[in-house]
């Protein structure tokens, strides 16, 4: 994993990039923004979507981009920010999608993508929707949409915050509002048989132990919320057309519930077969797999 440092107009304010695979030409990702953006969750952010592309058959990388500064300078850092990548003799096309603290405002397609792959995921690990019930972090547009697509399909919808997980009894919990969200300790509590993460790596590496023992299904998240990869590589197949949304929706819906569905049945589980998967694909076109897996 490479990264990249930016430093910025304001002395106040950097910026880093973080690229999974450097035999990539093709690197995408989340860019965030904070007073102190901390690089272990990039990392975790650069892995997850790694492993997204692996599972997607694409020979793309995965990247996570930082961007540290004070809460009201966020804007013109940001403009900074994309002005240093552009002028910058990378060697590799990089596209970074906003996250947390970033303007613009959240880019609807994306929303809409990654809500598909959400409710596709969760509507196979249910074998249905009709008459089920999950209880959704709530959270930002991508979090409402999926919301209003379990409502349209008949699902009784509790949302939540994480301080109510627990005491929230539903046949599957959607959440991912930060890396490692879940923990050991929580897990060990939690009252569902499903979790399917709408963003990256929510779930430890100890929490995801707890949950196998208890017999509950954990979604990889680098499926689950797949979508927004179907827009990046439109972008780079095809630049000068503008995505087809309800075309994307599709392709992201059959292939999130293609997959589940092939993965509910490896003898390992969903999440560790999607890594086996993953890893498999790596293999085909990169020396060494990197170091670990897709966790919080």
């Amino acid at each position: 994993m490479t990264l990249q440092k930016y430093p910025l107009d304001d002395d106040a304010s950097d910026a880093f990039v973080f690229v999974d695979l450097d035999e990539a030409d093709v690197a995408t990702g989340i860019v965030r923004s904070a007073k102190k953006v901390l690089q272990d969750g990039a990392r975790s952010l650069a892995r997850h979507e790694t492993y997204a592309w692996a599972l997607l058959k694409t020979k793309f990388s995965g990247a996570s981009g930082g961007i540290n500064t004070p809460p009201d300078q966020q804007g013109v850092a940001y403009e900074q920010f994309t002005r240093a990548l552009a002028a910058s003799e990378a060697n590799r096309k990089l596209i970074l999608r906003p996250g947390k603290g970033v303007p613009p405002a959240e880019d609807s397609t994306l929303n809409d993508l990654t809500a598909q792959g959400v409710v596709a995921a969760t509507r196979a690990a249910l074998g249905g929707l009709d008459g089920r019930s999950v209880a959704v972090e709530s959270g930002d547009a991508a979090a409402q949409r999926v919301s209003e697509l379990l409502t349209e399909s008949g699902v009784t919808v509790s949302t939540v915050t994480p301080a109510e997980f627990e005491s929230t009894p539903s046949q599957a919990l959607i959440c991912g509002s930060k890396v490692g969200l879940i923990d050991h300790e929580m897990a060990a509590r939690l009252p569902h048989d499903v979790i399917v993460p709408m963003g990256p790596s929510p779930v430890t590496a100890r929490a995801f132990a707890v949950l196998t023992k208890k017999n509950v299904t954990v979604i990889p998240a680098f499926l689950s919320v797949c979508g927004p990869l179907f827009a990046h590589r439109a972008q780079v197949e095809m630049p000068n057309a503008g995505p087809d949304i309800e075309t994307l929706c599709t392709q992201v819906d059959e292939f999130v519930t293609a997959r589940s569905e092939e993965l509910s049945q490896h003898p390992e589980g969903s999440y560790m077969g999607a890594c086996f998967a993953a890893e498999e694909f790596l293999a085909t076109w990169i020396e060494e797999l990197p170091f670990g897996r897709p966790f919080g």
